[in-house]
């Protein structure tokens, strides 16, 4: 949900190594540290990006700087390239719409008000209208549409181009963008 309030608030997107991913900050044990003060500082955030399952997830031959992270290694590129219901599959397809709808990137930015735990704005450019609803709670949430319009993204990869009117219901840390009619 995070990513899509990013790419779609307005602003320069910014993705940092890794989140695209999901992946997580590293333990880093002290004698791995490479800074001078010892504390680590972003250590835990700059680990190799794990390319495949392959020793070192891809990333080198040698010993890494860092070390990779048992979690990480479990969410390599190779992985979530094939799961269309992954993070990175997730990722792409904003930056897609980033690119295919200017509203996202230029647009007026008209914040709705609050529905309880949902956060919502419109993006608009040029006539085209997207909606972003998210709903930053732990359960689910109603929102209302005013008028209609076709869902182009959930954050769940899992209801796309469905007709919206009316109420509709978000799941827990579900994020929607819906270009309205």
């Amino acid at each position: 949900m995070a990513a899509m309030l990013a790419l779609t608030a307005g602003g320069t997107a910014f993705v940092y190594n890794g989140d695209e991913l999901g992946l997580e900050d590293v333990e880093i044990a002290s004698g791995e540290t490479h800074r001078p003060d010892a504390s680590g500082g972003r250590d835990p955030q700059r680990t190799p990006m794990p390319w495949d399952a392959g020793p070192q997830g891809g990333f080198t031959t040698g010993t890494p700087w860092l070390p990779l992270g048992r979690v990480n290694a479990a969410r390599s590129v190779a992985v979530q390239e094939a799961d269309p219901s992954s993070m990175l599959a997730l990722y792409r397809r904003l930056i897609a719409l980033r690119r295919e709808h200017p509203a996202l990137v230029q647009g007026r930015f008209q914040p709705r008000a609050g529905e309880g735990t949902v956060l919502s704005y419109v993006r608009e450019n040029d006539g085209v209208r997207l909606f972003v609803a998210l709903n930053i709670s732990g359960g689910p949430a109603c929102i209302t549409l005013r008028g209609s319009g076709t869902l182009l993204l959930s954050t769940r990869l899992d209801r796309d181009a469905a007709s919206c009117a009316g109420q509709m219901t978000l799941r827990s840390d579900e994020g929607v963008i819906i270009r309205l009619d």
